[in-house]
């Protein structure tokens, strides 16, 4: 291998451990957006406040759509960029460098990120359930079930952050 692939594939695998290290938090604004209108529409649900539970229960759905969107497309670019790792851990003549040292980092790093970001969908996804059930039930006036589901969405994002 030439010096030049060499000092490439440095600069690449240490950005990639760079970006790998943070990107399981992707989007979280929208998350914690969505957990803050779930806790607000509870309060305004216990105050008898429907209009203000439908208005933030709708906030909530709105910005845990947009964190799902986004976990769900970090999710594809990361496990494209742990195939790509883990070629290139296979090459023989990366293995006893430096290169091939950040490299398998990075891949661990992806590795981790991929899980985080399969996870963090999940309970991104059944948070949007419980959410959109709420909001049935708040139409109907179901303020029990409302607070059950509510209750649940936030207990899905907080374990998601």
């Amino acid at each position: 291998m030439n010096i030049t692939k060499s000092i490439k594939t440095f600069i690449f695998s240490g950005i990639m451990g760079l970006l790998m290290s943070s990107v399981c938090y992707a989007d979280a604004p929208h998350s914690v957006t969505a957990l803050e209108h779930a806790v607000t529409a509870e309060a305004h649900n216990k105050l008898g406040h429907t209009n203000d539970v439908k208005n933030h229960i709708d906030q909530a759905i709105k910005h845990a759509t947009e964190s799902e969107k986004a976990h769900a497309t970090a999710h594809t670019h990361v496990t494209e960029a742990v195939k790509h790792l883990q070629e290139t851990t296979k090459q023989k003549d990366m293995q006893h460098t430096m290169s091939g040292v950040y490299t398998q980092v990075a891949l661990t790093q992806a590795e981790n990120s991929e899980k985080a970001h399969a996870d963090a969908h999940k309970h991104i996804t059944e948070a949007l359930k419980h959410l959109k059930e709420a909001e049935k039930h708040n139409t109907a006036g179901h303020k029990d079930l409302v607070t059950e589901h509510l209750n649940q969405s936030i207990e899905h994002i907080e374990s998601m952050l």
